[in-house]
């Protein structure tokens, strides 16, 4: 309570009318909730943000493969810093382009193309609007070492997430979880909250089709908007690349002939210094230095700094096994890709006997004379 207090009550501002329940305009949370400070909205998002995260990957919205597929099976999440929205001219910015949030909750069409085109449209409105402010706010990076990114004061670990996804469910852990992704998103304070009222508060679960497709068809574009905000902080000659390795087949061929979208972001100047010619894996080492204690515990099997790398304070036989594990992880993915998803695997362990032999039943076989073969099965 003293929280919400601290958020929601003790800011100073006046709500003139309390908002309507008329479409469309109560579906734009920008709209409904005006008078609320966006720090105040953004930060209450982001003292839970996994919570909210998971609102839509385990809700209703995201039942099934065709659903889930609109992320990537492992990505990592950054947040914007709720600071930014203490300026002025940040929230004048944010009532400007209240109008361009419009999203499809309220739609129940099968006018599939006639919806995709209004709200397209819109969408690339408020990019264009949104890029312009970006490149001013780059111009003032100041010494951070990642600006502009919330590292969660320091104590909160909803600072970093990641999300795993399998064929069609998917998971949300704190921290930067796992081998450096292939992308990653920066969501700031309008794509939380058009994420979550798309999703989670605005998504009909008694819809039409319409209405799911329509939804579905939209976060397509939030997707895209959190990634591009992460790629704008590379260099600018490696973005176009390494966007081109994130769409190819048939996103690609989607990508470019429904999703022509402004690239202003293409051409800004990233306010980072890059030092390596591998900028991505770069970034993602900043950003793990710049959270701190809140991107998680040290990653032993698939980040490991180096062959003298060790778990650190565990047993010499938990340190092997990590060691073999990292083995398993470094492998191309072409070797095992006919794999079935669950093996019965066997091993054969050879351990001195002193006694010489042993009895010669399902779990073990003779290996000679001082010696004692075990065979162990189990799941891999």
């Amino acid at each position: 309570m003293a929280r919400y207090r601290e958020l929601f009550l003790d800011p100073d501002y006046t709500v003139d009318e309390l908002p309507g329940y008329e479409m469309p305009d109560a579906a734009n949370a920008f709209i409904s909730f005006e008078a609320i400070p966006p720090r105040s909205r953004y930060q209450f998002l982001l003292d839970d943000s996994r919570f909210f995260i998971m609102g839509f990957m385990k809700g209703p919205v995201c039942r099934g493969q065709v659903a889930l597929n609109v992320v990537e099976d492992h990505l990592w999440v950054f947040f914007s810093s709720p600071h930014s929205l203490d300026s002025k001219e940040t929230q004048e910015e944010l009532d400007g382009v209240a109008d361009y949030m419009q999203m499809p909750s309220s739609t129940q069409t099968l006018r599939l193309l006639e919806a995709y085109k209004k709200y397209w449209e819109l969408q690339k409105a408020y990019l264009a609007v949104r890029n312009q402010y970006l490149a001013e706010q780059f111009q003032k990076k100041g010494d951070v070492a990642f600006p502009g990114i919330w590292d969660g004061d320091g104590t909160n670990p909803n600072a970093a997430l990641t999300i795993f996804r399998n064929f069609d469910s998917a998971a949300v852990h704190f921290g930067l979880v796992g081998d450096y992704p292939e992308t990653a998103w920066i969501i700031d304070c309008p794509l939380f909250e058009r994420i979550h009222y798309l999703l989670v508060a605005g998504f009909d679960v008694y819809g039409n089709v319409g209405h799911q497709l329509n939804a579905r068809l939209f976060m397509s574009f939030l997707r895209m908007e959190g990634e591009d905000r992460f790629l704008t902080y590379l260099p600018r000659a490696d973005r176009q690349k390494i966007r081109d390795g994130w769409y190819q087949g048939i996103r690609e061929k989607q990508s470019k002939k429904y999703f022509a979208e402004p690239m202003e972001w293409n051409n800004m100047k990233s306010p980072i210094e890059f030092e390596t010619g591998d900028p991505q894996r770069e970034l993602y080492d900043i950003g793990i230095r710049h959270l701190g204690p809140m991107a998680g515990p040290i990653d032993y099997l698939n980040r490991c700094a180096g062959p003298e790398c060790v778990s650190s304070g565990k047993t010499e036989a938990i340190r092997s096994a990590d060691a073999m594990m990292r083995r398993l992880a470094d492998t191309n993915p072409d070797t095992i890709a006919n794999v079935p998803d669950l093996l019965l695997t066997a091993r054969l362990v050879v351990v001195d006997d002193p006694k010489g032999g042993c009895a010669g039943d399902v779990r073990s076989g003779h290996a000679g004379s001082g010696h004692r073969a075990v065979l162990s099965a189990g799941k891999g």
